[in-house]
């Protein structure tokens, strides 16, 4: 039996779940700036941006989301973006290195590149071959670094 409407995607830590603890109005303020970060990647809007966005002011948004989530509103975007990175990398073998680092939100496959390297310490190519290559060690070790903490 199938359905016309699209599947709902899967989520692992529903964000939206911790924001429960805040009022009425803020929660609706985060949840607008929740589904900025996730749906405007390509945008490459800063934190800021999203908090003026969402009608917070940045201080606050700094303050709060750091709170919440145990990490930065920039270290969060910084993750949502390495993970969407890895998931095309890996499920869409056509797309090339610099269409996966623009449609993450980099500016460039230079600066998607030091990304890598930098938080995940590997190489695009390296995320391309894992499926094929890697220990459920290796993997399990790849997945920690890009858990939210």
């Amino acid at each position: 039996m199938s359905s016309d409407k699209p599947k709902a995607p899967y989520v692992l830590v529903p964000e939206v779940a911790l924001l429960a603890s805040l009022p009425a109005h803020q929660q609706a303020r985060f949840e607008t700036a929740l589904t900025l970060m996730h749906n405007t990647l390509t945008d490459s809007l800063t934190w800021e941006e999203i908090a003026e966005k969402s009608a917070i002011s940045a201080y606050h948004f700094h303050r709060q989301f750091t709170a919440l989530f145990h990490e930065t509103p920039g270290q969060y975007l910084s993750r949502l973006r390495l993970q969407v990175a890895t998931s095309e990398l890996i499920e869409e073998p056509e797309l090339s290195i610099t269409e996966v680092a623009h449609n993450a939100g980099y500016s460039s496959s230079q600066a998607f590149a030091k990304a890598l390297k930098r938080q995940l310490g590997v190489t695009a190519k390296a995320i391309r071959q894992m499926p094929y290559h890697a220990t459920p060690e290796e993997t399990s070790l790849f997945l920690d670094k890009m858990a939210q903490p």
